[in-house]
Parts: C-alpha cells; sequence; structure tokens
C-alpha cells in the first residue's frame, strides 16, 4: 500500500462568502429598478450616481470576499496539521499527530448544502479548540485524511520476526 506523503493545503471556500454575492445580485437589482423608474419619470439626474455607488459596494464586497479566502491556510503535513491566518501579521498554530486529541467538523444547513464546513483541532495539551479553519471545502475529506496521517503515525511500528534460534545438534 502507497503512503501519501504529501502536504496538502486547503483554503476557504470563494463559495462560502454566499451572503456577500447575495448582497451584490440584490444591489444590482435594486439599481436596475431604480435605473427603469427613473427612465420613466425622464429623470436621469441619479442614475449615475447608482451605478457607482453599485460599483464601489460590489467592489469591496469582492475583495473582502478574497481577502477572507487568501488569509487562511490549513496545511496537512505528513508529521502535523498547520493553520495560517492573516495577511499582514501572521498566526500559525501547529499540531503533530502524536499530541492531536479530536478532529471536529460542524456545518450549518447552507454550509451543508455547498458542501463546506468548519474543522476545528484539539491536541491532547489544551481544554479548547486549538485550530478553527472555517468553511473548508470538502471538509470530511480534510478530516478523513487528517485522521489517516494520525492512524500512520501513532501506530506502532511492525515488529520485527525474533531471529531464528540456531538448531542444536543432538
Amino acid at each position: 500500500m502507497s503512503e501519501n506523503l504529501e502536504t496538502h493545503e486547503y483554503v476557504p471556500a470563494m463559495r462560502s462568502s454566499y451572503k456577500c454575492m447575495l448582497t451584490i445580485v440584490v444591489l444590482f437589482v435594486v439599481a436596475l429598478l431604480l435605473s427603469f423608474v427613473k427612465s420613466i419619470e425622464t429623470e436621469h439626474k441619479y442614475l449615475l450616481g447608482v451605478w457607482i455607488l453599485w460599483i464601489i459596494i460590489s467592489t469591496a464586497l469582492v475583495i473582502y470576499m478574497k481577502l477572507k479566502t487568501i488569509g487562511a491556510h490549513l496545511y496537512v503535513r505528513p508529521d502535523e496539521v498547520a493553520y495560517d491566518t492573516g495577511i499582514l501579521s501572521l498566526k500559525s498554530v501547529e499540531i503533530s499527530y502524536k499530541n492531536l486529541r479530536t478532529v471536529v467538523v460542524t456545518q450549518t444547513l447552507m454550509q451543508r448544502l455547498l458542501n463546506l464546513g468548519n474543522i476545528s483541532i484539539a491536541s491532547s495539551g489544551t481544554d479548547g479548540m486549538e485550530i478553527v479553519a472555517p468553511n473548508m471545502p470538502n471538509p470530511y475529506a480534510i478530516r478523513d485524511e487528517i485522521q489517516a496521517n494520525e492512524r500512520r503515525v501513532k501506530e506502532p511500528a511492525p515488529a520485527s520476526a525474533p531471529a531464528a534460534a540456531p538448531e542444536q545438534a543432538e
């Protein structure tokens, strides 16, 4: 059986920002309706301002969504799990598989529909969860990968067969 000893990197999925995406769509519809109503009244004075405001808000929301995804990285390495957060300042937490206590996946209804989940990891040295990685894609596969690495590290090495005793001559 070949063992996968690669480092895998996971980042929160962009689809986890569904609220921001929905806000952009709703604001677009509102701007479109205002444009339609104003064009009927033949007052085009405020239409440009409405669309500029929509562009500014939408751009800010897209930047916010992107910053959320590039500011967090979950690394599943052959010997440990690491979670880095931050863009300008960085916080990094590493947990060795030998010290791993539990891996928990939690999902809201919307996360279940989008195949996302929050992965929480605790080590034997603390009471709470040391790593909480929100909105990870395919969280159960990540959990299974972590647990497989943990089993590989924690299982004892196969005992070698005892040396054969020399035959005694009679």
